[in-house]
């Protein structure tokens, strides 16, 4: 990936906030493609989308998938992009509590998935320009990718709405919803 673009290095730091933003353990995918020389050589695919901010009921999810063959592992989680709802006012200690997402887990066949694999692979979606990631239509919609060590992402904000609609529509019927998040205690 060439990060001489400013646009660029912003989705890459956009992703890093996303990893993190879910109060998960997860660390970004920008900084862990390719680091370890054992690491697995299958293919990870990471995409944060939802409904938008005008579009009920208001989901954004991070969705995961781990390819192994002719087998996919699937995860998907809350995703409170931009930032999750406020805590609770009147609970003990708001200000150190986290948001926490649990993920919803499955493995699949990948031919299962091949509506999510057409839409992926889209033109529209990994060949055109990266534009402003500063510009926000109320949808997000950040794709990563790590294939065999390298890393790839497009942040689709402000355009890219139809293959972003298709994508999602092959998500909401391709992989589970995940548990609701919530404050911790």
């Amino acid at each position: 990936m060439d990060a001489t673009n400013y646009d660029v290095r912003s989705v890459i730091e956009l992703a890093g906030h996303s990893a993190r933003a879910e109060g998960s353990d997860d660390r970004p995918l920008a900084t862990t493609c390719g680091q370890s020389t054992d690491e697995s050589t299958e293919p990870h695919y990471r995409v944060t989308i939802g409904d938008g901010f005008f579009n009920p009921p208001y989901r954004t999810w991070r969705v995961d998938i781990l390819v192994h063959g002719e087998e996919a592992d699937l995860s998907v989680r809350e995703a409170p992009i931009p930032i999750p709802p406020p805590p609770p006012l009147d609970a003990p200690a708001a200000p150190f509590r986290r948001w926490v997402a649990p993920a919803a887990t499955r493995t699949v066949p990948t031919r299962s998935l091949e509506a999510i694999r057409t839409t992926w692979n889209s033109d529209e979606i990994w060949h055109s320009p990266q534009g402003n990631t500063g510009c926000t239509d109320g949808r997000d919609s950040l794709l990563e990718a790590c294939i065999g060590g390298r890393y790839a992402a497009r942040d689709r904000h402000c355009g890219s709405d139809r293959k972003v609609d298709e994508l999602w529509r092959a998500l909401l019927r391709t992989v589970p919803a995940p548990p609701p998040g919530a404050w911790s205690p």
